[in-house]
């Protein structure tokens, strides 16, 4: 198991990656508008360290985070070569699912995330 990503909700993009890559040092990897939470999203390396950067961009659960809290970070994400595995561990370790199936995931790969209130404050993501 490794990060996947530091998720980072931005109220814009282009500033964002302004700060993340001219002044932090890092190198976006792509940029890509995800319709599935409304959002434009892009992913920037800083480091070792992906940091995939969130603006909404309409109605959803970005959004909602953006109003309540203002930017910041959103999730953190670990990826596993054996993500059923890791979910049933999670679980029996008292994680609880917020989806009954695994998201798509801004890259292709499934995506299952963990309520906050089961991790100690942190919404947490596993992928393949």
């Amino acid at each position: 198991m490794e990060i996947a990503h530091l998720g980072v909700v931005v109220a814009d993009l282009d500033e964002a990656i302004r700060l993340w890559c001219d002044g932090l040092g890092g190198s976006l990897k792509w940029r890509k508008t995800y319709l599935p939470e409304n959002a434009e999203i892009a992913l920037v390396k800083v480091g070792d360290l992906p940091v995939e950067l969130l603006q909404p961009t309409g109605e959803g659960a970005l959004s909602k985070f953006l109003e309540k809290r203002g930017g910041g970070m959103h999730h953190l994400a670990f990826r596993s070569q054996d993500p059923s595995t890791l979910e049933r561990e999670i679980v029996d370790a008292g994680g609880i699912v917020l989806e009954e199936t695994r998201q798509d995931g801004a890259e292709g790969k499934g995506a299952l995330f963990f309520h906050p209130k089961s991790t100690g404050g942190i919404l947490m993501e596993i992928t393949g």
